[in-house]
């Protein structure tokens, strides 16, 4: 990550929390950079996430991830993450789209394996809230 003056080789991230923004020499800088704080439960991190895969479109990989980290990123609670969610589904076929949902299932059923048989049917919206409250303040 730098503070770039040649803006046409950088990718600029879109983090408008920073004061200043964001250079990345790739897109695979900035996935780097944003993949601890979207493990750990960072709304925004997850939305830029998906939006980054969305956008890269290079195989069904690409739109699996892009579905995960955006579908978390709703599941959270950030509203913003809606529209980018809705145009994965509209350019994603379906097998990507069950992938996604599996790579879903499996961060959230990490982030809940403390939780007695680490059932789904515990993830409440409220229990969400709390879990990720820290992830909110980073």
């Amino acid at each position: 990550m730098t503070q770039a003056s040649n803006k046409e080789s950088r990718v600029q991230g879109n983090h408008s929390e920073f004061a200043h923004p964001l250079y990345f020499t790739s897109q695979g800088e900035e996935i780097t950079w944003l993949m601890p704080d979207a493990q750990r439960g960072c709304a925004k991190s997850q939305q830029r996430l998906g939006e980054i895969y969305l956008k890269l479109r290079r195989n069904s990989d690409d739109f699996s991830q892009a579905y995960k980290w955006l579908f978390i990123s709703v599941a959270l609670g950030n509203d913003e993450a809606r529209a980018s969610l809705s145009a994965v589904h509209h350019v994603s076929d379906k097998d990507a789209l069950d992938d996604g949902f599996d790579l879903v299932e499996a961060w959230f059923s990490e982030k809940f394996e403390f939780i007695e048989g680490g059932s789904e049917l515990t993830w409440t919206a409220e229990l969400l809230r709390w879990m990720f409250s820290v992830a909110k303040l980073h």
